[in-house]
């Protein structure tokens, strides 16, 4: 009995010794990804606050994204988070797909209908918000966004390939 309970602790031990070794890798390799986000942001050319580049805004992303990350790895190392193991990768999955959708619907259908139909999608397939919300949900967000960038901050959207949004 006394070599099962021995075992047992040995293995608790890995298991949660592995969890802080995981728990702080994943937002070591979401810095990562940030910090590369941040460095081809300043390859295509960050501009002048009067006059952004093209690089401007995946600059910004990309320190917020790397910040944020390393923040997540920090709580991790000293025992404050912890990252279950990747079980349920389905709904992680399901928004990497709709940002996907997004970005390929973005260019052909405009900035209005490709974030309608993801703020739909997102909506229904991953918050479950009943059909009378996404559709207020959606309208708000996307007239807030096309506001936001159109006329706060004089975006000028590319003209999608089918004429629309």
């Amino acid at each position: 009995m006394a070599d099962t309970a021995a075992v047992e602790e040995e293995m608790r031990h890995d298991v949660e010794h592995g969890g802080r070794i995981y728990s702080t890798l994943v937002p070591l390799l979401l810095a990562a990804a940030g910090a590369a986000v941040a460095v081809n942001g300043v390859n295509l050319g960050v501009g002048a606050a009067d006059e952004p580049g093209p690089g401007m805004w995946p600059l910004g992303i990309g320190i917020v994204w790397t910040l944020a990350a390393l923040g997540l790895a920090v709580s991790a190392w000293t025992g404050k988070l912890r990252l279950e193991a990747l079980v349920q990768l389905g709904r992680p999955a399901t928004g990497l797909v709709l940002a996907v959708l997004f970005v390929a619907l973005f260019s052909y259908v405009g900035f209005a209908v490709a974030t309608g139909v993801t703020l739909i999608l997102w909506s229904r397939l991953l918050a479950g918000f009943s059909w009378r919300r996404t559709v207020w949900v959606t309208a708000v967000i996307t007239a807030l966004l096309y506001v936001l960038f159109a006329v706060v901050v004089g975006t000028a959207f590319p003209t999608s390939l089918l004429g629309l949004g």
